[in-house]
């Protein structure tokens, strides 16, 4: 019986630091590579866009140490990324724009073929919401 708490004990203690070991990978290395990109597509995008965010910023504070704007931006920079995938596919619409999946923002429609992109998207607000 003792063999069995204690290593139910040792399981628990475990995934504990999993725990803790995936939340220290997520704060120092998955957040700020998430911002990187952010900031590399919003100043292609919309430049206009990332200095109205710098400007919510605190004096030497960074995108990353702030989730709540990295989720603004991404909301807003969505659609414009969309367009840019459809036009990298050389199809040239604009996934907000369609008129046949108007309420799946998740899905581009390129009239010959549908692309869903939700595990994208999903991906995406799971870094930005971390």
């Amino acid at each position: 019986m003792m063999d069995i708490l204690r290593n139910v004990g040792i399981a628990a203690l475990a995934i504990i630091f999993l725990g803790a070991g995936l939340t220290f990978l997520t704060a120092s290395v998955v957040v700020p590579a998430a911002a990187r990109e952010l900031e590399k597509e919003c100043l292609e995008l919309a430049p206009d866009l990332w200095r109205e965010y710098q400007t919510k910023l605190e004096p030497g504070e960074t995108i990353d140490q702030r989730p709540d704007l990295m989720q603004e931006v991404g909301q807003k920079l969505q659609p414009l990324l969309d367009a840019k995938l459809a036009r990298s596919m050389g199809q040239g619409q604009n996934v907000a724009q369609s008129t046949t999946n108007v309420d799946r923002t998740d899905v581009i429609d390129t009239s010959d073929t549908v692309i869903d992109v939700s595990a994208v998207t999903s991906l995406l607000n799971t870094c930005l919401n971390s």
